[in-house]
């Protein structure tokens, strides 16, 4: 009896360690797929990105939904791309399409490569009483700011005159657009108080230039010098001398060494991977005393270190 228990145990054996090498077989036949499918996805992305010869027919997409490989095909930069699919993986929605305009280290040009092709789906809409209204007004004020604004300048005669003015088509116009509200005479203009009702007063500054200025001071966390309006597409040189800096302008600063990552990288000075490199040599060095102990990171050039000085503190 005894005799035919220690055959059973030797058969139990025997089939355990026959199972335990087919499960091994499967896992490792599986990794072996799964690396070939990767280096294949790489391959892939990689001949895209480098090929010149590459025809890609480029249709609507969704940016709600797209993957990252599709966008690759859009000319769209690995920065600008984890931008997007970051915001998407915090439950941000695109509710129109010129609201990618609001991603980060996305510029201008970035937003009018893909403009074209962008396509939202309803249920990916917001309910607005007046939603078709919205999106035309959103529209008509980014083709006036960027893309036809010579033409705007050259029709802006028919547009009624006066603050609240109504035309027959029942169509509203603001005073800040009337031409007769421009400044006659050079005025000096401080760029970190003025609003953009003030800024419209200055002869060749529309609505799109003066909520670009507003809208970079705030990323900035204000303006030290009237020569970083050279950041903001379509202003020209010649109007740089309706503007001004106060003695003291009051910055908004940054504390390089307490600063989370969102609030680093937001800034238009500092891109992603300079924002990685400097969580990175915190963590492994400690604080940055100084700017000359920021320029020894070799994160930054001397220019980037210069320009950036001015809003940080140690």
């Amino acid at each position: 009896m005894s005799e035919f228990q220690r055959s059973d145990r030797r058969v139990v054996m025997l089939l355990c360690i026959v199972v335990v090498c087919c499960v091994c077989v499967m896992i490792l036949r599986d990794a072996l797929k799964w690396r070939d499918n990767d280096k294949e996805a790489g391959e892939y992305v990689e001949a895209i990105m480098n090929s010149d010869t590459t025809k890609v027919v480029l249709g609507k997409f969704d940016p709600n939904d797209v993957d990252s490989v599709t966008l690759l095909q859009y000319g769209l930069g690995p920065v600008q791309i984890h931008s997007l699919l970051s915001y998407r993986r915090h439950n941000g929605r695109f509710d129109a399409p010129l609201a990618v305009s609001k991603l980060y280290n996305w510029s201008d040009e970035d937003v009018d490569k893909i403009l074209p092709y962008i396509v939202i789906d309803k249920k990916y809409k917001k309910t607005y009483h007046y939603r078709e209204q919205y999106e035309k007004e959103r529209e008509e004020e980014y083709l006036r700011s960027h893309i036809y604004k010579e033409r705007y300048d050259r029709n802006y005669d028919n547009i009624p005159r006066g603050t609240d003015s109504e035309s027959a088509t029942g169509e509203k116009y603001e005073r800040k657009y009337d031409r007769h509200n421009k400044f006659t005479s050079l005025t000096k203009v401080d760029i970190n108080t003025a609003d953009t009702t003030l800024l419209c007063r200055i002869p060749g500054v529309g609505s799109g230039i003066a909520n670009s200025i507003v809208r970079l001071r705030n990323r900035l966390g204000g303006y030290y010098s009237v020569d970083q309006l050279s950041d903001i597409k379509y202003i020209s040189p010649e109007l740089y001398e309706w503007f001004v800096v106060g003695s003291t302008p009051d910055l908004h600063l940054i504390n390089i060494n307490k600063a989370s990552f969102q609030v680093l990288n937001a800034h238009p000075y500092i891109s992603y991977d300079q924002t990685r490199d400097l969580m990175n040599y915190r963590r492994m060095y400690g604080n940055i005393v100084d700017k000359e102990a920021l320029l020894a990171t070799h994160i930054f050039t001397k220019e980037e270190v210069e320009q950036l000085a001015p809003y940080l503190e140690y």
